[in-house]
């Protein structure tokens, strides 16, 4: 049986199991062996993205190199990803710079699939965000599932209170025990966006009226 895991097993991994085990340290790549990954990767027809006909310029090269931080697994996700969402020029040719690297490796990483198990995992890191009394944080996640089609009911104040909601924030998550008047402020405001609809629907029940 083989499994892995990025814990420390010594601590993870019960003592009766770590005995009977050979543990095994896999280290991060160096750039160097990221680079012939990703060379060989965009040039092989059959296992590669050889058919697909991309060129890499240097800047967006060492981009991807760095963004794999030394895990190859991450860097070729990132690189299928980055070439199939690259349009091909008249000649066939998909040529990839820095800022169209930036661009597509941002779409990936507001990917959200609001009915899925992703949807529970941003709202975790959201809430725990709220908790650890992360505005940066929280601010993020709200942000990633607002853009990737999210419920607008998930927005909630930060300080000392959250929204309800769906149920998975408790009022009393964030500081105080209380809402006080920034929470009946908050509740109000989920009732009208409720009510109302997202910013879209005003616009084309506008443009319709």
């Amino acid at each position: 049986m083989v499994g892995a895991t990025t814990e420390n097993p010594s601590f993870e991994v019960i003592s009766p199991l770590l005995s009977r085990s050979l543990v095994i340290v896999l280290k991060p790549l160096s750039d160097e062996a990221l680079g012939h990954i990703l060379d060989r990767a965009l040039t092989d027809p059959a296992v590669g993205l050889g058919k697909w006909n991309t060129r890499l310029l240097p800047d967006a090269r060492q981009q991807l190199i760095a963004y794999g931080n030394g895990d190859a697994r991450a860097l070729l996700t990132a690189l299928d990803f980055v070439v199939k969402q690259q349009p091909a020029a008249p000649d066939g040719m998909r040529l990839i710079d820095g800022e169209a690297l930036e661009a597509a490796l941002m779409k990936k990483s507001i990917r959200y699939d609001k009915s899925g198990e992703e949807h529970y995992n941003v709202i975790s890191a959201y809430i725990k965000s709220l908790r650890d009394s992360d505005p940066d944080g929280a601010l993020y996640w709200l942000a990633r599932m607002l853009e990737g089609g999210g419920p607008e009911i998930y927005c909630a104040a930060l300080g000392n209170f959250c929204l309800r909601g769906r149920g998975e924030c408790r009022s009393d998550g964030v500081g105080g025990r209380g809402c006080g008047r920034s929470g009946r402020t908050v509740c109000g405001a989920s009732r009208s966006a409720d009510q109302l609809g997202s910013r879209d629907d005003l616009s084309r029940d506008q443009t319709q009226g």
